[in-house]
């Protein structure tokens, strides 16, 4: 990408075969209309406080989102009708009010996700740990507490998913101490409105986790610095698949996953290698 070397890309989303947006956590954004052989840049924003976290697109629809930490006590949201030819700032009054230092992370590109043509959620963290629910495309928000770790400024949610409107699970807990299985995971069966946390929590710290589409459960895979766990009953259990350091993961609507992790590492998941309990 031109001009892109010196920036910390942190969020994609592709909204067909040859189009896709990128995210640069200094209030850039890239798109690609070829399949990445060219790339224009179609928002700058010069201010050192803005800090984008993730993007997203309604299934089937132009119309996206992108989020970034809280700006005079709101936080900032980027809206898009065109497929992200073209971005313009939320208005403040439909933007969430943030407590006193919240923010979302952008370790996976997951704290934001949306679903059908209307649902979006956003996970927040810094000595809280929250998910914020729209339910008409982004107008108001409500904000839900999630029982993860809560206690210092590397913890909170750091990726949710959803299956469909009304299931959906979060991870995170706290990224310097990745070993600390407690509060490292929580699910919704109300679409938001309500986290019940994780019976058997994962190995650790988790910053990405993907529901596997057309599974019994469903299966979901998050993971961490210190590894991958998979669940089978829809993120109430969770068992150790790896040891790997991956980052971020994503599933396809066919189910093929991949994974994404440090020094230029990604892995495809692999089904047919998973032990189920």
């Amino acid at each position: 990408m031109p001009g892109a070397s010196k920036f910390d890309l942190r969020a994609i989303t592709a909204l067909d075969a040859n189009t896709a947006v990128v995210a640069a956590t200094a209030g850039r954004i890239w798109r690609t209309e070829n399949g990445g052989k060219s790339w224009t840049l179609v928002y700058e924003n010069a201010d050192s406080a803005v800090f984008l976290d993730a993007v997203g697109f309604w299934a089937g629809t132009r119309r996206g989102l992108v989020v970034g930490d809280p700006i005079g006590g709101r936080f900032f949201i980027l809206t898009s009708d065109d497929g992200g030819r073209s971005w313009r700032e939320a208005p403040s009054e439909s933007r969430p009010l943030a407590r006193q230092g919240e923010g979302a992370f952008a370790a996976s590109g997951s704290s934001l996700v949306m679903h059908g043509t209307k649902h979006a959620w956003i996970g927040t963290g810094v000595n809280v740990a929250r998910v914020f629910r729209t339910v008409d495309a982004g107008k108001t928000w409500t904000a839900a507490t999630a029982p993860l770790a809560d206690a210092t400024p590397a913890s909170g949610v750091f990726a949710l998913s959803f299956a469909d409107g009304a299931r959906g699970v979060a991870v995170g807990g706290t990224y310097d101490q990745p070993t600390q299985r407690d509060r490292s995971a929580a699910v919704t069966t109300d679409g938001g409105f309500t986290w019940t946390a994780a019976r058997t929590m994962p190995n650790g710290f988790r910053s990405g986790v993907a529901f596997v589409p057309r599974t019994n459960g469903p299966t979901v895979v998050a993971v961490g610095t210190n590894g991958t766990d998979i669940s089978f009953d829809g993120g109430r259990n969770w068992i150790r698949s790896d040891t790997v350091d991956y980052h971020a993961v994503r599933f396809a609507k066919d189910g093929a996953g991949w994974a994404s992790g440090g020094r230029g590492r990604v892995a495809r998941f692999a089904p047919k290698l998973i032990k189920r309990p």
